[in-house]
């Protein structure tokens, strides 16, 4: 399934079944050596795309090499290939059991971050929950069994209290952000679109309005381009400003909002 039902659209399925892993993505139904557009070096596509062929060519499968892949050691790759060939089949032989029965289901939101930012550069992995810290440790062995002691069980409390992050957390479901002079701007996502509403609130201009309305809008660009990045808000997104009414204002707000989401 590629949507599940939303509102009057019905669900969206297909046969191109893909199942992805960290580096690599699995077509089974499909022929084809894909290397993501965003490695741009060439000579790491050609690395990268000879070590996919001889699988595409022997196994009749497709497989796309993902961003992440790029500077991955041939090993580490190609291990991760076998590991997802392998699951292809087990869902292969659950089909000729009798059903109905589920053939596969895609990895927990828990598994799927490890997967992917388990990286060198991450120390640890702090979990208060102990089912899903059996879950992560065993997906961990298969992965990178080196890693498997970065794993760690926290025992006292809730691990977001124990980090400070919990007003972080409770700041990124509010709909209203309070801004430094007192304005403040307000987030709505729909089905459509994201519409982001700036708002003076408790600020009060003293002299020229329009530069006062400025200096709030400056704020709000600034914080608007954090919160579309915290909240990974994508798709449509209409932002509303405090009405200015000089040009060069205007302007100069365009190339510093323009900047700040660069």
């Amino acid at each position: 399934m590629i949507r599940g039902e939303i509102g009057e659209k019905g669900p969206k399925v297909t046969t191109n079944i893909s199942i992805p892993g960290k580096y690599v993505v699995l077509l089974p139904n499909l022929k084809i050596a894909g290397v993501s557009k965003k490695i741009s070096s060439r000579e790491e596509k050609v690395r990268l795309k000879n070590i996919i062929l001889p699988f595409v060519e022997k196994e009749k499968i497709g497989i796309i090499i993902r961003t992440a892949s790029g500077g991955v050691d041939e090993k580490v790759i190609k291990r991760e290939i076998r590991f997802l060939f392998k699951l292809w089949k087990k869902i292969e032989e659950r089909e000729k059991l009798p059903g109905p029965r589920l053939l596969y289901q895609d990895l927990s939101l828990s598994l799927k971050f490890v997967r992917d930012h388990f990286t060198d550069e991450v120390g640890n992995v702090v979990i208060d929950d102990r089912e899903e810290y059996e879950k992560i440790r065993e997906f961990v062995k298969l992965l990178q069994p080196k890693r498997v002691k970065d794993i760690i069980f926290h025992k006292e409390g809730p691990v977001f209290s124990a980090y400070g992050l919990r007003d972080i957390y409770d700041s990124v479901l509010k709909r209203a952000v309070w801004l430094p002079s007192g304005g403040y701007i307000v987030i709505q996502e729909t089905e459509a679109l994201t519409a982001i509403d700036v708002n003076s609130g408790k600020f009060v201009s003293q002299g020229d309005s329009d530069s006062a309305f400025f200096m709030v809008n400056r704020e709000a660009a600034a914080e608007i381009a954090y919160q579309i990045k915290l909240r990974d808000l994508g798709g449509i997104i209409i932002v509303d400003f405090i009405n200015m009414k000089k040009r060069n204002l205007k302007k100069e707000l365009y190339e510093l909002f323009q900047k700040l989401l660069s």
